[in-house]
């Protein structure tokens, strides 16, 4: 669990270095949920969810997604999560 979790923290810290070398988007309208999709580790198991949803939190609001598109963006990844069941 601890490396998985140490796994998601440097994925995040890998995205902020990316972020940081590209320009912001030009407007909101060009916001895709399947290229934010991209941008976020994926959910190993219903154990992760609480780090999880800490670090997408951490992703929406290093790329500045609106709150708008988080919903759509997180249901992407949580549709992984039924299959475990």
């Amino acid at each position: 669990m601890e490396m998985k979790k140490a796994k998601m923290e440097f994925d995040l810290r890998a995205s902020e270095i990316n972020a940081r070398s590209r320009p912001p988007p030009d407007s909101q309208s060009s916001f895709r949920v399947e290229t934010a999709a991209k941008l976020l580790p994926k959910l190993a198991s219903k154990q992760e969810l609480k780090v999880y949803l800490i670090t997408f939190r951490k992703v929406a609001s290093l790329y500045n997604w609106t709150k708008e598109h988080w919903s759509a963006t997180l249901q992407t990844q949580l549709k992984i999560l039924i299959s475990y069941k």
